[in-house]
């Protein structure tokens, strides 16, 4: 911490700016949050000498959107025995008031409950920082409905930082955003605590060879990629099974031209308070989100082409 006499502090003193650190239960024991502050000692003249407090650390704020494109969720888990039923999604995003009142979904079960689509978008008028640093956190709440709307237990939480959604950071570009649809390339946490963002390690080799490799046998009576000769498209020894087919080594979003949706965990239970954790996830929310100037901006894509579906053919 920074000590200044108090004549130094008197004499147009200017507040550093905050800076995030983690918090923890013991020093070394992993994270368990971040806390932004400004910490500085003024040595006082005398005991009884009045420090006025600093001028206000409020950052200048602007006006802008929330889009929210709600695909759905995936791989759900209820809660106990009780099976899903009708889920729905909740979004808040700073101090909850009459004016700043959460958005709802509407509920959904097709074409599962466990894997609800809502194929809704939502417009959240917000007030954001001209400084990314100072970003907000978007927080996301799965519920669910039961006994006709009386009970509507949580399912699970997540929490989204949105200083990557931010294109621009106090009128120049933003070093750390992350453009819609390209969260799924890199592990988005908080840039100013757990550093600077980095690309997923691409799938080794032996994740690969565990997976489907087209010839439909187990794991154990496969030859190792390495030991079989490449096959060019016109070798005459290319198997029949390899006809026309395409082979893919990750996902096939990671393959596709057009953006694909972004994937947030949803978390369940607690790390402390019991004998063992229970904080896990259980299940995956799945949509597209961005910061607009106005709300009349078109979105990213039409909902309606989602809501037809397309005929596609698949191969196994």
């Amino acid at each position: 911490v920074t000590i200044i006499a108090s004549s130094d502090y008197t004499a147009g003193y200017a507040v550093p700016k905050p800076t995030w650190y983690n918090l923890s239960y013991e020093e070394g024991k992993g994270g368990e949050g971040q806390l932004l502050v400004s910490c500085t000692l003024v040595a006082k003249d005398f005991p009884d000498q009045v420090i006025d407090p600093p001028t206000s650390i409020k950052p200048k704020m602007q006006e802008k959107f929330l889009e929210i494109i709600c695909l759905g969720l995936r791989d759900l888990s209820p809660i106990g025995f009780m099976p899903l039923h009708m889920p729905f999604l909740q979004f808040d995003i700073g101090e909850v008031s009459s004016s700043n009142r959460p958005k709802k979904t509407g509920g959904s079960s097709k074409p599962t409950p466990a894997n609800p689509n809502f194929l809704e978008r939502i417009l959240i008028p917000i007030q954001l920082p001209e400084d990314a640093q100072f970003a907000p956190r978007l927080n996301l709440s799965v519920f669910d409905t039961l006994l006709g709307g009386f009970h509507k237990p949580l399912l699970g939480t997540c929490s989204i930082d949105l200083t990557t959604k931010l294109p621009f950071s106090n009128g120049v570009e933003n070093p750390v955003y992350v453009a819609p649809g390209e969260s799924t390339k890199y592990n988005v946490g908080n840039p100013h605590v757990d550093g600077p963002l980095v690309p997923k390690p691409a799938p080794s080799s032996s994740s690969l060879t565990c997976g489907d490799d087209g010839t439909g046998l187990p794991p154990l009576m496969r030859r190792d990629s390495s030991a079989v000769p490449e096959i060019g498209p016109d070798d005459d020894e290319t198997p029949k099974y390899m006809n026309h087919r395409k082979v893919m080594r990750g996902s096939i979003e990671e393959d596709l031209q057009t953006t694909p949706f972004e994937v947030y965990e949803i978390f369940r239970g607690q790390k402390y308070g019991r004998a063992a954790s229970t904080y896990r996830a259980v299940g995956k929310f799945k949509g597209l989100i961005r910061v607009i100037n106005s709300r009349s901006e078109p979105p990213l894509f039409d909902l309606q082409e989602l809501l037809n579906p397309q005929p596609y053919v698949i191969r196994v």
